[in-house]
């Protein structure tokens, strides 16, 4: 049985799974190797199923799955201009 973590943050499932708009901002980041790693690791927790509503359901993965797809463009994006 997986251990887990009961402060860990629930985000509560939002109204729209996929919006079909995204916008585009630009925001200062410490231009360091291990602060970047963290960085995305944060944002990619979007992308974890567990992270969308409790108790998870069909829209947890919906939204995950959206978050996922959504941070891996913006982090390829990253990578190419890095």
């Amino acid at each position: 049985m997986p251990i887990t973590n009961p402060r860990r943050e629930i985000l509560p499932i939002p109204a729209v799974l996929e919006p079909p708009d995204t916008i585009c901002f630009c925001i200062e980041l410490p231009d360091d190797r291990e602060h970047l790693a963290a960085f995305w690791g944060a944002l990619f927790e979007l992308g974890k199923r567990y992270s969308w509503g409790k108790p998870l359901t069909a829209d947890s993965e919906t939204v995950a799955a959206y978050w996922r797809a959504l941070m891996q463009k913006n982090y390829e994006i990253f990578e190419e201009v890095r």
